[in-house]
């Protein structure tokens, strides 16, 4: 999760048992979680583009208010990813 500036911040891949709200074997890879930080309520996204292969264990922070780092995790089978990718995120409803 990375704070993107102002009242949100921002989920992309990850993995969860209980009431998801993206989780990695289910959820596609073109697809992220905002926060609200004021309301509490998250939004899902679409991501346009190319995007990074589905990942837990990863590393996130905001590069600038609005965009988001993403480096490594592991990838659905465990393996170790070392790979990096930098997005805008904007406001478009999945």
């Amino acid at each position: 999760m990375a704070y993107l500036g102002g009242n949100r911040a921002v989920l992309y891949g990850g993995q969860e048992t209980g009431n998801q709200i993206l989780q990695v074997t289910r959820t596609p890879p073109e697809e992220i979680a905002l926060l609200d930080l004021d309301s509490g309520t998250w939004t899902r996204v679409a991501v346009a583009g190319v995007v990074p292969p589905r990942r837990r264990e990863l590393s996130m922070v905001t590069a600038s208010l609005g965009s988001a780092v993403v480096f490594g995790g592991r990838d659905d089978a465990g393996n170790f990813l070392d790979d990096l990718w930098v997005r805008r995120v904007r406001e478009q409803r999945a």
